[in-house]
């Protein structure tokens, strides 16, 4: 259902097949994140360990399972430096969190 309702609004703005995917597709990806932080975010100080639990939850979720389930399906090669590259980027921005949130503010 995803894949043709995004050729067609592809097709009727004008834009190449890539860049519909990395906008509209990736727009359609995190849409609920974007709702469950926006309504985490507005319930106040209660909600702030929703919204630290779904960020961190979701980027696990996606660097480890997705790519696990991905590597089981259909077995591919990643380019060293890349990977290595994202996983230091991951980390560094988990630290970056800490480092905010250490304060207690």
């Amino acid at each position: 259902v995803l894949v043709p309702s995004l050729t067609a609004i592809s097709n009727y703005c004008n834009f190449r097949q890539s860049v519909a995917g990395v906008t509209f597709l990736a727009f359609g990806n995190g849409c609920s994140d974007i709702f469950s932080m926006t309504a985490a975010t507005l319930s106040g100080v209660e909600g702030m360990d929703l919204a630290i639990g779904e960020v961190l939850g979701n980027g696990m979720f996606l660097f480890c399972a997705v790519q696990g389930v991905i590597a089981f399906i259909a077995p591919f090669q990643a380019n060293k430096a890349e990977y290595i590259r994202d996983c230091c980027f991951y980390a560094l921005s988990i630290l970056m969190m800490l480092f905010v949130l250490a304060d207690g503010k």
